[in-house]
């Protein structure tokens, strides 16, 4: 695994319900191999304004291929 990797993990709900959701790595933390990661979904209708960070293809940080093609399959539907 490397920074800006997308895998799945275990992650409780508020339901209690522990379900597989997909992370954006991005940065392998010392000393003992944790990572920092960014969560990622595409149910726009939960944003929290001025804390989510919406992905577009007009963002200029928008620059790596495997979020661009995620993001294209069914989620940009929903914009």
């Amino acid at each position: 695994m490397k920074a800006g990797d997308i895998i799945r993990i275990p992650l409780p709900q508020s339901d209690g319900i522990v379900k597989p959701r997909p992370v954006l790595l991005l940065k392998k933390l010392p000393p003992f191999g944790d990572w920092l990661v960014c969560g990622i979904t595409s149910k726009l209708r939960h944003e929290v304004k001025d804390f989510d960070i919406l992905i577009t293809d007009n963002n200029p940080e928008f620059k790596y291929p495997p979020i661009r093609r995620i993001c294209r399959k069914r989620d940009m539907q929903d914009l």
